[in-house]
């Protein structure tokens, strides 16, 4: 009989989904539009641009049906880890961060 994993992913709110997502919205829309028409640089920040929002979708549904859109926020964190150093960066939002 193996033993089941007592490992319960940390609970994130929506809010926190949607501020994380509008911090990396507003550092990535800037270099979007400083980026050259139909750039590489352009098509890729457009990617996230439109990746944020769908993200917060999935977190929406994750939370209404009771589950833990863990794995929503950390890929949202890693891509807001880039900006570490930006006053408007929350802590929560580091890499390794374990929620108690």
């Amino acid at each position: 009989m193996t033993e089941q994993s007592t490992y319960m992913p940390p609970s994130y709110t929506q809010q926190e989904i949607d501020d994380l997502a509008s911090f990396i919205q507003a550092r990535v829309k800037p270099l979007r539009d400083a980026a050259d028409y139909g750039s590489e640089e352009r098509r890729a920040f457009e990617g996230i641009l439109w990746l944020t929002p769908y993200m917060r979708g999935i977190a929406s549904w994750e939370i209404d049906s009771s589950k833990s859109p863990s794995t929503v926020f950390h890929c949202l964190a890693v891509i807001a880890r880039q900006w570490d150093d930006h006053p408007d960066f929350q802590p929560s939002w580091a890499a390794g961060y374990e929620r108690s």
